[in-house]
């Protein structure tokens, strides 16, 4: 049994594409790593180092609790619809991630404080000692990008439905993923490795997960795959 195969198969259990979505995190550990160590400040919002044992603490929950989140949301349509599952993945585990970076810090009762951000004064937007500091940064991130991002989601999933329509299933789900991510541009550039890292495995993700009946309709293999189509959209049925 070769390696795809095998991740198809758990992917084909109950649960298994939760199973599936944990198991690829732990690959992205280390990005996030990298990602909470890079976005550390003070209070005034300087940049300031953190102790890596934190940082690494942190990390495991944070992209356990991601996949967690979005393995089980995503995982509920990912089978058959894997760009629908892809978005809910990606939509869900990036802020359930998130939200982690100010409880952990808080439970340890370790200081942490990450991203810069200067209205009057400059501070920081995750504190270790408010734990919903974290998941309220990410809403006003969110909000913050909406002028830009909901115009460029919009675009992105129009696209994304011309491609399905063309049977071009494998693009859309990028575009799908581009979608979210134009929605979460400003949270996850700045925490740009582990985003990465997250949009990366969830397209590896969706498209191990998905069935065989959805890989055929990828690759529609005779004339009986095309669907009717009105004269002059480009069916190609009636020439073969």
């Amino acid at each position: 049994m070769t390696l795809v195969a095998g991740l198809r198969s758990i992917a084909g259990r109950p649960g298994g594409p939760t199973l599936l979505a944990l198991g690829f995190a732990v690959l992205s550990i280390p990005f996030a790593t990298a990602a909470i160590v890079s976005v550390a400040v003070d209070a005034a919002g300087d940049p300031v180092s953190v102790d890596l044992d934190l940082a690494l603490v942190m990390a495991v929950v944070a992209v356990l609790a991601g996949a967690l989140v979005g393995g089980a949301i995503g995982g509920l349509a990912v089978r058959r619809r894997p760009d629908l599952g892809l978005a809910l993945a990606i939509g869900t585990a990036w802020p359930a991630a998130v939200a982690t970076l100010s409880i952990v810090p808080g439970l340890l009762g370790r200081d942490y404080r990450a991203v810069r951000l200067c209205i009057d004064s400059c501070s920081a937007v995750i504190r270790g000692d408010s734990a919903l500091s974290a998941i309220g940064g990410y809403a006003i991130s969110v909000v913050f990008t909406a002028l830009y991002a909901v115009p460029a989601a919009g675009i992105l999933l129009l696209v994304a439905w011309e491609l399905g329509r063309r049977r071009h299933r494998k693009l859309r789900s990028i575009f799908v993923a581009s979608a979210i991510v134009a929605i979460d541009g400003w949270s996850m550039s700045t925490g740009l490795p582990a985003a990465a890292a997250l949009v990366v495995g969830a397209l590896v993700w969706a498209m191990t997960c998905r069935t065989e009946a959805s890989s055929a309709s990828i690759q529609p293999s005779g004339p009986s795959a095309d669907p009717p189509l009105p004269p002059g959209w480009g069916s190609t049925t009636a020439a073969r």
